[in-house]
């Protein structure tokens, strides 16, 4: 499916774990109507004129804001949408580059991505305190937002957050682990306008745009095949790869302090879904995903009521392998944060 324009190659296995990002949860069609993805939904101004876009689903409060991971955007979450929007109202932010928001200046650091949803929650008038839940990458602007506006948000849910990435490997092995060649190449062929849906190099396991699902209407799939060919698309993966491993862990660290009492979950990944990367990173596989779980243990100590569980079954893309695991942690949450809200009331 389309989606796949932005995976790296080992990806398509059915057993993929990734340590940083990545990508979006749809592996296979979901049965989900596409019809919201495909075009702008609240599309709102930042202070530049840049456009930024949320898809929202479902009524409540507080609001849930879903940060997704690197190479996502809104429509490789629909399934997970329609399962979330079912506690409140959800609303999935396209950053600077994805889907139909316009892409942003470089570099695309967890500052810069922060400062966007800043800005384009205010456009957008949709009302704090939210719950935020942020996936991989999108785990630490999660986290950077919650320091810089703490009284802005209701609670924190964090997906196999994205910890310091130099702690794995080497720039090198790093540089093959995200398939960065591949997406330089996607690149050059989106600049010269040559990308051809479903034409491939010999060398590589996957096109740059796969063929559209023949079940999709033409405007669907005319709207799927413009947003997956731009050429804004694999500068701001590229942007962002690069800024994942040298500038957002630095940034988030400078930025943290105590969330006080607000709650707050991590869900992680299991050991053997981790230790699917030993080919990326060989020599220590088992202390590297110690250091993994460590760091989520240590974040969720930012808050007197954190919570840091690992979810057994599951690889990094925690929303596609145990959904129901997100959902009831979100609904647990949600109670908390209604029911302190109802007291605070009284």
């Amino acid at each position: 499916m389309l989606v796949k324009i932005i995976l790296p190659q080992y990806l398509r296995l059915a057993v993929c774990v990734v340590v940083f990002a990545m990508v979006g949860i749809s592996r296979a069609e979901t049965g989900e109507s596409i019809a919201l993805y495909v075009s702008p939904q609240t599309l709102v101004k930042l202070p530049d004129g840049r456009n930024f876009n949320f898809v929202c689903k479902g009524e409540g409060a507080p609001v849930v804001i879903l940060e997704v991971g690197l190479g996502s955007w809104s429509y490789d979450w629909r399934s997970m949408h329609s399962r979330l929007a079912h506690i409140s109202r959800v609303c999935i932010s396209d950053r600077a580059g994805y889907g139909f928001s316009d892409p942003g200046p470089l570099p695309r650091d967890a500052i810069a991505e922060v400062t966007d949803l800043e800005r384009a929650l205010l456009a957008a008038k949709l009302p704090p305190p939210y719950l935020l839940v942020g996936s991989s990458l999108g785990g630490l602007n999660a986290r950077l937002f919650a320091y810089r506006n703490p009284d802005k948000v209701a609670g924190l849910l964090l997906l196999d957050p994205t910890t310091d990435l130099r702690t794995f490997g080497t720039s090198e092995q790093y540089a093959k682990f995200m398939d960065l060649a591949f997406n330089e190449h996607c690149l050059a062929q989106s600049r010269a306008g040559t990308l051809v849906p479903g034409q491939k190099r010999p060398e590589d396991a996957q096109p740059c745009v796969p063929l559209p699902d023949p079940a999709w209407t033409g405007s669907d799939t005319t709207a799927m095949i413009k947003v997956l060919s731009q050429s804004s698309l694999f500068e701001t993966i590229l942007a962002e790869a690069k800024s994942g491993r040298e500038a957002d862990a630095d940034e988030v660290a400078a930025a943290r302090h105590s969330l006080g009492d607000m709650p707050l979950v991590i869900l992680s990944q299991d050991r053997s879904h981790f230790r699917l990367l030993r080919s990326f990173f060989p020599s220590r596989i088992d202390q590297d995903y110690d250091a993994w779980i460590a760091a989520h243990d240590d974040e969720a100590k930012d808050s007197t009521h954190g919570i840091s569980r690992i979810i057994a079954g599951s690889g990094h893309v925690i929303a596609e392998d145990k959904p129901d695991s997100v959902e009831s942690a979100l609904q647990e949450m949600m109670d908390a944060v209604r029911g302190s809200q109802v007291r605070a009331d009284r």
